[in-house]
């Protein structure tokens, strides 16, 4: 569920999610935004899944084991696709400005 104590430096969605402007601006520019940006249509169900686990890759404490847990079995295998470089997973306490305090 999206409201306002939603992280999203550690979100991953497509361009089927709409974002409402004043929750973009609470965070600033995220590096998935310049893949979702120039892109209206939503992922097909593979690059979905393929680019999510790609992301989720990028979180530390994340175990792979997990992932059969999080898809459907059609997708247990699928390969990750790394997100862009510039791409960081953050899990840092927010400023209390980012949570609109």
């Amino acid at each position: 569920m999206i409201d306002e104590n939603t992280d999203w430096r550690t979100a991953f969605f497509d361009s089927s999610v709409v974002v409402p402007d004043h929750m973009k601006d609470r965070i600033g520019h995220l590096c998935l935004w310049s893949q979702i940006t120039p892109n209206s249509a939503p992922l097909s169900d593979e690059e979905f899944y393929g680019q999510w686990r790609g992301w989720l890759s990028l979180d530390p404490e994340w175990e792979e084991k997990l992932w059969i847990r999080l898809v459907p079995s059609k997708y247990n295998d699928i390969p990750a696709i790394p997100p862009p470089a510039d791409c960081k997973w953050s899990a840092d306490p927010l400023p209390d400005a980012a949570l609109g305090n």
